[in-house]
Protein backbone atom coordinates (compact mmCIF):
# COMPACT_ATOMS: atom_id res chain seq x y z
CA UNK A 1 0.00 0.00 0.00
CA UNK A 2 1.18 3.58 -0.87
CA UNK A 3 -0.25 6.75 0.34
CA UNK A 4 -0.72 9.51 -1.97
CA UNK A 5 1.46 12.48 -0.79
CA UNK A 6 -0.17 16.37 -0.61
CA UNK A 7 -3.40 14.56 1.27
CA UNK A 8 -3.23 14.21 4.85
CA UNK A 9 -5.37 12.34 7.32
CA UNK A 10 -8.12 9.92 6.00
CA UNK A 11 -8.04 11.94 2.62
CA UNK A 12 -5.34 9.48 2.22
CA UNK A 13 -6.29 6.42 -0.28
CA UNK A 14 -4.42 2.92 -0.96
CA UNK A 15 -2.84 2.27 -3.91
CA UNK A 16 -3.36 -1.14 -5.27
CA UNK A 17 -1.93 -3.10 -8.15
CA UNK A 18 -4.12 -2.60 -11.06
CA UNK A 19 -6.61 -0.05 -9.23
CA UNK A 20 -8.01 2.13 -12.40
CA UNK A 21 -6.45 5.39 -13.31
CA UNK A 22 -10.09 7.07 -13.03
CA UNK A 23 -10.58 6.19 -9.67
CA UNK A 24 -7.04 8.33 -9.06
CA UNK A 25 -6.80 11.44 -11.19
CA UNK A 26 -8.88 13.81 -9.74
CA UNK A 27 -7.44 12.70 -6.38
CA UNK A 28 -3.56 13.00 -7.49
CA UNK A 29 -4.61 15.93 -9.15
CA UNK A 30 -4.82 17.95 -5.91
CA UNK A 31 -1.30 18.92 -5.40
CA UNK A 32 0.95 17.08 -7.46
CA UNK A 33 1.17 15.38 -11.12
CA UNK A 34 -0.45 12.65 -11.79
CA UNK A 35 1.28 9.65 -13.51
CA UNK A 36 0.07 6.38 -15.11
CA UNK A 37 1.74 2.67 -15.49
CA UNK A 38 -0.59 1.19 -18.07
CA UNK A 39 -4.22 1.77 -16.40
CA UNK A 40 -3.40 3.18 -13.19
CA UNK A 41 -2.71 5.87 -11.40
CA UNK A 42 -0.43 7.25 -8.92
CA UNK A 43 1.47 10.36 -8.13
CA UNK A 44 5.56 11.10 -8.89
CA UNK A 45 6.99 12.01 -5.62
CA UNK A 46 9.28 10.43 -3.56
CA UNK A 47 6.91 7.88 -1.97
CA UNK A 48 6.92 5.96 -5.21
CA UNK A 49 10.43 5.36 -5.79
CA UNK A 50 10.26 2.01 -4.16
CA UNK A 51 7.30 0.84 -6.94
CA UNK A 52 8.18 0.15 -10.89
CA UNK A 53 6.04 -0.26 -14.10
CA UNK A 54 6.28 -3.52 -15.29
CA UNK A 55 3.58 -4.69 -17.96
CA UNK A 56 1.20 -2.30 -17.12
CA UNK A 57 1.34 -3.39 -13.34
CA UNK A 58 2.98 -1.44 -10.13
CA UNK A 59 4.85 -3.99 -8.78
CA UNK A 60 6.52 -3.11 -4.85
CA UNK A 61 10.67 -2.61 -4.80
CA UNK A 62 10.95 -4.49 -1.78
CA UNK A 63 14.40 -2.85 -1.33
CA UNK A 64 15.03 1.00 0.20
CA UNK A 65 14.76 3.70 -1.96
CA UNK A 66 18.66 4.18 -2.68
CA UNK A 67 19.70 6.21 -5.90
CA UNK A 68 22.86 5.20 -7.50
CA UNK A 69 22.38 1.14 -6.13
CA UNK A 70 23.06 -1.47 -8.13
CA UNK A 71 19.92 -4.05 -8.46
CA UNK A 72 17.79 -5.59 -11.03
CA UNK A 73 14.05 -6.35 -11.82
CA UNK A 74 12.71 -10.05 -12.59
CA UNK A 75 9.45 -11.01 -13.54
CA UNK A 76 7.67 -8.00 -11.87
CA UNK A 77 9.55 -7.91 -8.79
CA UNK A 78 12.17 -6.33 -7.00
CA UNK A 79 14.94 -8.16 -5.68
CA UNK A 80 17.32 -6.64 -2.94
CA UNK A 81 18.78 -4.04 -5.53
CA UNK A 82 18.30 -0.09 -4.40
CA UNK A 83 17.66 1.31 -7.73
CA UNK A 84 14.74 3.66 -7.76
CA UNK A 85 13.09 3.27 -11.03
CA UNK A 86 11.80 5.76 -13.19
CA UNK A 87 8.17 6.37 -13.50
CA UNK A 88 7.44 6.17 -17.38
CA UNK A 89 4.77 8.46 -18.70
CA UNK A 90 1.00 7.70 -19.85
CA UNK A 91 0.09 5.97 -23.35
CA UNK A 92 -1.59 8.53 -25.60
CA UNK A 93 -4.64 6.07 -25.18
CA UNK A 94 -4.68 6.63 -21.11
CA UNK A 95 -4.14 9.79 -21.16
CA UNK A 96 -7.18 10.44 -23.44
CA UNK A 97 -9.07 8.80 -20.38
CA UNK A 98 -7.69 10.40 -17.95
CA UNK A 99 -8.07 13.67 -18.91
CA UNK A 100 -11.45 14.65 -18.23
CA UNK A 101 -11.43 12.78 -15.26
CA UNK A 102 -9.19 15.63 -13.93
CA UNK A 103 -12.07 17.98 -14.99
CA UNK A 104 -14.59 16.05 -13.18
CA UNK A 105 -17.92 17.20 -11.79
CA UNK A 106 -18.55 20.05 -9.11
CA UNK A 107 -19.00 18.23 -5.45
CA UNK A 108 -21.73 19.34 -3.47
CA UNK A 109 -20.25 22.59 -1.41
CA UNK A 110 -22.95 21.62 1.64
CA UNK A 111 -21.28 24.83 3.43
CA UNK A 112 -22.11 27.46 0.63
CA UNK A 113 -25.87 25.56 0.57
CA UNK A 114 -26.10 26.10 3.77
CA UNK A 115 -25.11 29.24 4.40
CA UNK A 116 -26.77 31.16 1.15
CA UNK A 117 -30.41 29.20 3.09
CA UNK A 118 -29.17 30.71 6.09
CA UNK A 119 -29.20 33.61 4.32
CA UNK A 120 -32.55 33.53 2.61
CA UNK A 121 -34.27 32.82 5.93
CA UNK A 122 -32.38 35.57 7.84
CA UNK A 123 -32.80 38.26 5.21
CA UNK A 124 -36.48 37.27 4.20
CA UNK A 125 -37.05 38.45 8.16
CA UNK A 126 -35.11 41.43 8.05
CA UNK A 127 -36.93 42.29 4.71
CA UNK A 128 -40.47 41.98 6.19
CA UNK A 129 -39.82 44.19 8.81
CA UNK A 130 -38.28 46.67 6.90
CA UNK A 131 -41.57 46.63 4.44
CA UNK A 132 -43.65 46.83 7.52
CA UNK A 133 -42.18 50.07 8.49
CA UNK A 134 -42.36 51.67 5.04
CA UNK A 135 -42.64 49.88 1.17
CA UNK A 136 -39.75 49.18 -1.12
CA UNK A 137 -39.28 51.98 -3.19
CA UNK A 138 -40.32 50.90 -6.53
CA UNK A 139 -44.01 51.08 -8.75
CA UNK A 140 -46.45 53.30 -7.52
CA UNK A 141 -44.23 53.64 -3.92
CA UNK A 142 -40.87 55.25 -5.91
CA UNK A 143 -39.55 58.30 -4.16
CA UNK A 144 -39.29 61.22 -7.65
CA UNK A 145 -35.36 62.00 -8.41
CA UNK A 146 -32.80 58.98 -9.15
CA UNK A 147 -31.28 57.28 -11.90
CA UNK A 148 -33.66 54.85 -13.56
CA UNK A 149 -34.14 52.53 -16.45
CA UNK A 150 -37.65 51.62 -17.98
CA UNK A 151 -39.39 49.34 -16.46
CA UNK A 152 -38.59 46.57 -19.50
CA UNK A 153 -35.17 46.83 -19.57
CA UNK A 154 -35.05 46.64 -16.02
CA UNK A 155 -37.44 43.57 -15.64
CA UNK A 156 -35.17 42.00 -17.66
CA UNK A 157 -31.13 42.78 -16.36
CA UNK A 158 -32.72 41.68 -12.68
CA UNK A 159 -34.51 38.87 -13.71
CA UNK A 160 -32.10 37.05 -16.56
CA UNK A 161 -29.01 35.61 -13.87
CA UNK A 162 -31.78 33.52 -12.72
CA UNK A 163 -32.34 31.77 -15.71
CA UNK A 164 -28.76 31.75 -16.91
CA UNK A 165 -27.08 30.83 -13.72
CA UNK A 166 -28.70 27.34 -13.60
CA UNK A 167 -28.25 26.75 -17.28
CA UNK A 168 -24.79 27.42 -17.07
CA UNK A 169 -24.64 25.05 -14.47
CA UNK A 170 -26.05 22.96 -16.08
CA UNK A 171 -24.02 22.99 -19.34
CA UNK A 172 -21.10 22.42 -16.95
CA UNK A 173 -22.30 19.64 -15.26
CA UNK A 174 -22.36 17.51 -18.16
CA UNK A 175 -22.44 13.50 -17.67
CA UNK A 176 -22.55 11.92 -14.28
CA UNK A 177 -22.71 8.58 -13.23
CA UNK A 178 -26.19 8.49 -11.33
CA UNK A 179 -29.28 6.53 -11.52
CA UNK A 180 -32.29 7.70 -13.75
CA UNK A 181 -34.36 8.82 -10.83
CA UNK A 182 -31.58 10.97 -9.79
CA UNK A 183 -31.79 12.66 -12.83
CA UNK A 184 -35.11 12.79 -13.79
CA UNK A 185 -36.08 13.97 -10.53
CA UNK A 186 -33.76 16.53 -10.25
CA UNK A 187 -34.28 17.76 -14.03
CA UNK A 188 -38.03 18.13 -13.50
CA UNK A 189 -37.44 20.33 -10.28
CA UNK A 190 -34.91 22.41 -12.38
CA UNK A 191 -37.51 22.68 -15.10
CA UNK A 192 -39.79 24.27 -12.73
CA UNK A 193 -37.21 27.08 -11.52
CA UNK A 194 -36.33 28.04 -15.12
CA UNK A 195 -39.70 28.16 -16.27
CA UNK A 196 -40.93 30.77 -13.66
CA UNK A 197 -37.85 33.33 -14.81
CA UNK A 198 -37.64 32.30 -18.25
CA UNK A 199 -41.44 33.62 -18.30
CA UNK A 200 -40.16 36.37 -16.39
CA UNK A 201 -37.00 37.83 -18.17
CA UNK A 202 -37.99 36.91 -21.77
CA UNK A 203 -41.43 37.24 -21.88
CA UNK A 204 -43.05 39.76 -18.84
CA UNK A 205 -39.89 41.57 -19.47
CA UNK A 206 -41.25 42.67 -23.10
CA UNK A 207 -44.91 42.66 -21.95
CA UNK A 208 -44.79 44.76 -18.88
CA UNK A 209 -46.25 48.23 -18.79
CA UNK A 210 -45.03 49.69 -15.83
CA UNK A 211 -43.43 52.53 -14.23
CA UNK A 212 -39.52 52.97 -14.99
CA UNK A 213 -37.36 51.10 -11.79
CA UNK A 214 -34.74 52.88 -9.94
CA UNK A 215 -31.33 52.08 -10.77
CA UNK A 216 -30.16 50.58 -7.53
CA UNK A 217 -33.66 48.33 -7.35
CA UNK A 218 -32.13 46.64 -10.59
CA UNK A 219 -28.67 45.98 -9.23
CA UNK A 220 -29.94 44.08 -5.25
CA UNK A 221 -32.53 42.18 -7.36
CA UNK A 222 -29.51 40.80 -9.99
CA UNK A 223 -27.27 39.77 -7.64
CA UNK A 224 -29.83 38.28 -5.43
CA UNK A 225 -31.67 36.28 -8.62
CA UNK A 226 -27.72 35.41 -9.57
CA UNK A 227 -26.99 34.01 -5.88
CA UNK A 228 -30.49 32.28 -5.60
CA UNK A 229 -30.47 31.01 -9.12
CA UNK A 230 -26.77 29.05 -8.00
CA UNK A 231 -28.22 27.86 -4.59
CA UNK A 232 -31.34 26.23 -6.15
CA UNK A 233 -29.51 24.77 -9.07
CA UNK A 234 -26.17 23.44 -7.35
CA UNK A 235 -28.44 22.10 -4.62
CA UNK A 236 -30.48 20.32 -7.38
CA UNK A 237 -27.51 19.44 -9.71
CA UNK A 238 -24.63 18.44 -7.27
CA UNK A 239 -26.46 17.57 -3.69
CA UNK A 240 -30.12 16.80 -3.68
CA UNK A 241 -30.62 13.04 -3.59
CA UNK A 242 -33.99 10.87 -4.98
CA UNK A 243 -35.54 7.48 -3.89
CA UNK A 244 -36.38 5.13 -6.64
CA UNK A 245 -40.15 5.52 -5.46
CA UNK A 246 -39.89 9.51 -5.72
CA UNK A 247 -42.58 9.27 -8.88
CA UNK A 248 -45.00 7.66 -6.32
CA UNK A 249 -44.87 10.57 -3.78
CA UNK A 250 -47.78 12.25 -2.32
CA UNK A 251 -45.87 15.44 -1.42
CA UNK A 252 -43.77 15.54 -5.00
CA UNK A 253 -47.17 15.74 -7.29
CA UNK A 254 -48.37 17.98 -4.72
CA UNK A 255 -45.74 19.95 -5.02
CA UNK A 256 -46.00 20.11 -8.52
CA UNK A 257 -49.34 20.90 -9.23
CA UNK A 258 -49.28 23.32 -6.28
CA UNK A 259 -46.89 25.23 -8.86
CA UNK A 260 -48.56 25.01 -11.87
CA UNK A 261 -51.91 26.48 -10.43
CA UNK A 262 -49.61 29.44 -9.42
CA UNK A 263 -47.86 29.79 -12.36
CA UNK A 264 -51.32 29.76 -13.96
CA UNK A 265 -52.67 32.41 -11.66
CA UNK A 266 -49.47 34.48 -11.81
CA UNK A 267 -49.86 34.84 -15.63
CA UNK A 268 -53.43 35.26 -15.70
CA UNK A 269 -53.30 38.40 -12.97
CA UNK A 270 -50.44 39.85 -14.84
CA UNK A 271 -52.44 39.38 -18.42
CA UNK A 272 -55.30 41.42 -16.09
CA UNK A 273 -53.18 44.09 -14.75
CA UNK A 274 -51.64 44.95 -18.41
CA UNK A 275 -55.41 45.39 -19.95
CA UNK A 276 -56.16 47.87 -17.32
CA UNK A 277 -53.81 50.35 -19.09
CA UNK A 278 -52.90 51.52 -22.77
CA UNK A 279 -49.48 51.89 -23.85
CA UNK A 280 -48.22 55.18 -22.67
CA UNK A 281 -50.30 55.41 -19.27
CA UNK A 282 -49.36 55.26 -15.80
CA UNK A 283 -52.95 55.51 -14.42
CA UNK A 284 -54.12 53.42 -11.90
CA UNK A 285 -57.94 51.40 -11.68
CA UNK A 286 -59.38 48.30 -9.98
CA UNK A 287 -58.63 45.32 -11.38
CA UNK A 288 -61.76 42.30 -11.97
CA UNK A 289 -61.41 39.08 -12.91
CA UNK A 290 -59.71 35.98 -12.17
CA UNK A 291 -58.38 35.88 -8.43
CA UNK A 292 -58.53 39.60 -8.34
CA UNK A 293 -61.87 39.42 -7.39
CA UNK A 294 -60.81 37.47 -3.85
CA UNK A 295 -57.99 39.13 -3.38
CA UNK A 296 -56.03 42.66 -4.35
CA UNK A 297 -52.36 41.06 -4.83
CA UNK A 298 -53.51 38.01 -7.14
CA UNK A 299 -50.40 38.32 -9.01
CA UNK A 300 -48.79 38.26 -5.35
CA UNK A 301 -50.71 35.19 -4.57
CA UNK A 302 -49.93 33.17 -7.55
CA UNK A 303 -45.95 33.44 -6.94
CA UNK A 304 -46.30 32.56 -3.60
CA UNK A 305 -48.05 29.61 -4.76
CA UNK A 306 -45.57 29.04 -7.41
CA UNK A 307 -42.26 28.70 -4.79
CA UNK A 308 -44.33 26.96 -1.97
CA UNK A 309 -45.67 24.32 -4.33
CA UNK A 310 -41.52 24.21 -5.68
CA UNK A 311 -40.56 23.81 -1.47
CA UNK A 312 -42.89 21.31 -1.32
CA UNK A 313 -41.54 19.34 -3.98
CA UNK A 314 -37.89 19.70 -2.90
CA UNK A 315 -38.62 19.37 0.63
CA UNK A 316 -34.90 20.95 1.06
CA UNK A 317 -33.69 23.97 2.95
CA UNK A 318 -32.81 25.86 0.37
CA UNK A 319 -36.37 25.67 -1.92
CA UNK A 320 -38.30 26.70 1.72
CA UNK A 321 -35.52 29.92 2.13
CA UNK A 322 -36.50 31.00 -1.18
CA UNK A 323 -39.96 30.30 -0.60
CA UNK A 324 -40.00 32.01 2.63
CA UNK A 325 -38.52 35.12 1.42
CA UNK A 326 -40.88 35.69 -1.52
CA UNK A 327 -43.81 35.28 0.84
CA UNK A 328 -41.36 37.88 3.10
CA UNK A 329 -40.91 40.30 0.28
CA UNK A 330 -44.11 40.58 -1.74
CA UNK A 331 -46.73 39.52 1.42
CA UNK A 332 -46.93 42.77 2.55
CA UNK A 333 -46.66 44.40 -1.34
CA UNK A 334 -49.80 43.11 -1.45
CA UNK A 335 -51.12 44.37 1.95
CA UNK A 336 -49.66 47.96 0.60
CA UNK A 337 -51.33 47.52 -2.63
CA UNK A 338 -54.57 46.67 -0.81
CA UNK A 339 -54.53 49.98 1.79
CA UNK A 340 -53.51 51.69 -1.67
CA UNK A 341 -56.73 50.64 -3.80
CA UNK A 342 -59.22 51.45 -0.33
CA UNK A 343 -57.26 54.60 -0.71
CA UNK A 344 -57.86 55.64 -4.51
CA UNK A 345 -61.18 54.46 -4.92
CA UNK A 346 -64.30 55.04 -2.60
CA UNK A 347 -66.09 52.09 -4.69
CA UNK A 348 -63.10 49.41 -4.05
CA UNK A 349 -64.86 46.47 -3.17
CA UNK A 350 -65.31 45.77 0.90
CA UNK A 351 -65.27 41.92 0.76
CA UNK A 352 -62.09 41.99 -1.05
CA UNK A 353 -59.01 40.64 0.78
CA UNK A 354 -55.60 41.47 0.69
CA UNK A 355 -53.35 38.30 -0.10
CA UNK A 356 -55.50 35.07 1.23
CA UNK A 357 -59.00 34.53 -0.34
CA UNK A 358 -61.37 34.60 3.02
CA UNK A 359 -58.41 35.57 5.44
CA UNK A 360 -56.32 38.05 5.22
Amino acid sequence: MVLLPGVSGSQHAPLKEQQPCRAFARLAFIKSVGTCCGDNMVTFSPLFARNACVDGKWARNTGPPLRGSPGKESDGKWGSGRVTPAVPPCSAAVLTRVTPTLAGPMECQQAAVGALSWALLLGGAAYLLQQIRSPAPYGRYVAPGGRRCSARLGWFLQEVPALLVPLLLLLLTGDRSESTGDRTGRTLLLCTFVLHYFHRSLIYSLLTRGRPVPLPIVLYAAAFCALNGFLQAHHLLHCARFQRTWRRDARLAAGFLLFLVGMIINLHSDHILRGLRRPGETVYRIPRGGMFEFVSGANFFGEILEWGGYALASWSLPATAFAFFTMCSIGPRAYQHHRDYKQRFEDYPCCRKALIPFIL
